[in-house]
């Protein structure tokens, strides 16, 4: 899945939760900047930084333990693929924008590996298989 493969419907979809969201009274003022700033929906905390999924399926990762505020722009395929399995966790609706399994994609070695069910793992973005080219 590239940024070519990020359709109409998957922008739609992202706006539409992220609509959802602003509803929510949210205290955090660097959510709530970033997802005006970057129309993007967040997805969760890491260690040390915000992931947040714009609408145009780019991952937006701003920093906040450091204290930088730096902000990164990804739009490759593992990126994206942890943000929307990351997201699934907290909007169900994220799984219809998740990538179908190619015939040909073989299984991740995190399969079968239980702490592997509750993060997002490094290799396949949390899909459990990899594309046949990786």
């Amino acid at each position: 899945m590239s940024i070519e493969d990020w359709t109409p419907f998957h922008e739609e979809t992202i706006k539409d939760i992220l609509r959802e969201w602003y509803l929510v009274p949210n205290t955090d003022p660097i959510l709530r900047q970033t997802a005006l700033e970057f129309d993007a929906l967040p997805i969760f905390l890491d260690m040390w930084s915000y992931w947040f999924l714009g609408s145009d399926g780019s991952v937006i990762i701003r920093d906040v333990e450091l204290g930088s505020g730096d902000t990164a722009i990804y739009t490759d395929f593992l990126k994206r693929a942890s943000a929307l399995t990351a997201g699934v966790r907290r909007y169900p609706r994220l799984r219809l924008l998740l990538p179908q399994r190619p015939r040909d994609a073989v299984d991740c070695g995190c399969v079968g590996i239980p702490i592997m069910e509750r993060v997002v793992c490094g290799t396949c973005g949390g899909l459990r298989w990899l594309q046949p080219n990786d």
